[in-house]
């Protein structure tokens, strides 16, 4: 049992999340090469809609997530870790910042704090 519970400042996570949700909205070469610093080779990305394996298959996802919602974009409201376990509460916001949805996502991270692994929940 641990002595105390320590409370965490920002992490590197959050910072990583705050990246990642914006290269939801970036041309593909910028979401490409943020999904490279960010992501794993084999990443994994799950919602209710597609379950997927890969950067490329991945990005072009994205892609059509941009031709389907344009003008959106997602914003992280908060983030938790333990583990290498990540959880991210985020809004989808038009392009008057009105949101649009709630969400919450799940990743798994590597060693090295990329992401392995997504499962958005919305």
């Amino acid at each position: 049992m641990p002595k105390s519970i320590q409370l965490q400042e920002k992490t590197m996570s959050e910072a990583n999340w705050s990246r990642y949700s914006k290269s939801w909205s970036q041309p593909q070469a910028e979401r490409d090469a943020a999904l490279a610093a960010l992501t794993s080779d084999n990443v994994t990305y799950t919602d209710p809609n597609v379950e997927l394996t890969g950067r490329k298959a991945f990005s072009q996802y994205m892609g059509e997530f941009q031709t389907q919602f344009p003008g959106t974009a997602f914003e992280i409201v908060d983030v938790r870790e333990h583990h290498e376990q990540s959880l991210a509460n985020w809004k989808l916001v038009d392009g008057n910042r009105a949101t649009i949805m709630l969400g919450t996502s799940h990743a798994r991270l590597t060693p090295e704090g990329k992401f392995a692994s997504f499962t958005g929940f919305f």
